[in-house]
């Protein structure tokens, strides 16, 4: 049997590992259960031997039964703050309930707006809430959650609002269904300095095969967060692209990045495919075996009746991607996010 201080490591261990695993382009969905539920069992067994500190910040936040502040998790770890919150609470058994009313509050803080769109919380009234205030976690909790019935009111807002939260607005009704071009809400995002990535990816997937390259050119001169571009790149599906990033994969500065790019370009598969053929091809047979796709690489044109195996077998790029075209199609339904406790939940059938 594990001692006290054996299991506090593991434990601590884990929760690190998981930290980095969810960003894995080796990671899929089946990896990432399998690993929380060992956190789980970990976290359990300190719970029953009533260990609760431990010294190891994050693992004491989580450990710690005591009612919350939802943000504080900000607070502990800033760029997992909506996972080990959900940790957090799946472990303790505590009611999602109170989120929604914390975000129901007239200075109801942004965490609590991300959390409940994160966990997928129903909040009741969101057409008073709308007509109290309006503040960019609302619009992204009404988007991301597919609140459909508040795009009139939305719609109306869009008169008296101040330029970036107008910006703001007209993305939030992309994501509900209001297709509108492409290319002007992306200028118009990055003119008004709008960082929120994932309205940016919902346009890249949303947009036609030519408009494509044009709004990545824009971001990948335009914007400031190069690993986001990067990103960009993958979420398109351009199979364009794929010489230009297996040439990065080359370089020590943009390898990481660029492998990462391309497991999201065409999965796991194809991907090992190009990097073991990397070594024997020289650039212009390279273009070759590359015209080998269509244009758009496979997620971006299946059946959005396949979606759902790409979400549940593939790498976590591509079923970051696979939850943004089902978006596109499906703006009724919530964001699936494959970072959440076991690897999130599809909501399409």
């Amino acid at each position: 049997m594990l001692t006290d201080k054996s299991l506090i490591e593991i434990t601590a261990s884990l929760l690190e590992q998981r930290h980095v695993l969810v960003h894995s382009r080796y990671t899929n969905r089946q990896l990432l259960m399998m690993h929380d539920q060992k956190l789980m069992r970990g976290l359990n067994e300190l719970l029953r031997r009533k260990v609760h500190v431990t010294e190891h910040r994050w693992l004491d936040w989580v450990l710690d039964c005591s009612p919350i502040p939802f943000d504080s998790a900000f607070e502990v770890n800033p760029p997992h703050a909506l996972w080990l919150t959900e940790l957090k609470m799946a472990l303790h058994n505590m009611d999602y309930a109170a989120i929604a009313v914390s975000a129901q509050k007239d200075n109801a803080e942004y965490a609590n707006w991300l959390l409940a769109s994160y966990l997928h919380i129903p909040i009741p009234n969101t057409d008073k809430l709308l007509e109290q205030h309006i503040s960019s976690a609302m619009l992204w909790y009404l988007a991301s959650m597919g609140c459909m019935s508040e795009k009139a009111a939305l719609n109306s807002a869009i008169r008296n609002a101040e330029p970036r939260l107008s910006v703001e607005i007209k993305l939030a009704l992309y994501m509900l269904g209001d297709r509108t071009d492409e290319l002007e809400l992306l200028s118009c995002a990055i003119e008004n300095e709008i960082s929120h990535w994932d309205y940016l990816f919902v346009l890249i997937c949303g947009a036609p095969e030519p408009l494509k390259i044009r709004l990545l050119n824009l971001i990948c001169s335009e914007a400031n967060d190069r690993s986001a571009s990067f990103k960009a790149i993958g979420f398109s599906g351009l199979s364009k692209f794929i010489p230009m990033v297996l040439a990065l994969t080359k370089e020590q500065e943009t390898e990481n990045v660029a492998m990462d790019v391309l497991y999201t370009l065409v999965g796991t598969v194809e991907a090992e495919v190009l990097l073991s053929q990397l070594e024997l091809i020289d650039e212009t047979s390279l273009e070759l075996v590359v015209n080998k796709y269509p244009p758009l690489t496979k997620l971006q044109v299946i059946d959005t009746t396949e979606l759902k195996t790409f979400w549940q077998l593939e790498c976590q790029g591509q079923r970051q991607a696979a939850a943004y075209r089902a978006k596109v199609h499906f703006p009724q339904t919530p964001l699936a996010r494959p970072c959440r406790l076991l690897g999130g939940i599809w909501h399409l059938q």
